[in-house]
């Protein structure tokens, strides 16, 4: 299956899995690991990498609704 994108306000690209928008935080050779949006205000750690335009692991679960 292949990602989902949306661009943001400002420019940037955000993942979009399962109703949940990510941005990148890191990579590291070709993988991209990518963070929920809401870290920050909610303190959610949900987090994916993907490698290839590929999801390879989901990390942590939402803790908002």
């Amino acid at each position: 299956m292949a990602l989902a994108f949306i661009v943001s306000e400002k420019g940037h690209r955000k993942l979009l899995n399962d109703g949940y928008l990510f941005i990148k935080y890191r990579m590291s050779g070709t993988k991209i690991y990518w963070k929920c949006d809401k870290f920050t205000v909610m303190k959610c750690h949900a987090h994916i990498h993907t490698e290839a335009d590929h999801i390879v692991k989901h990390v942590g679960d939402h803790n908002q609704q």
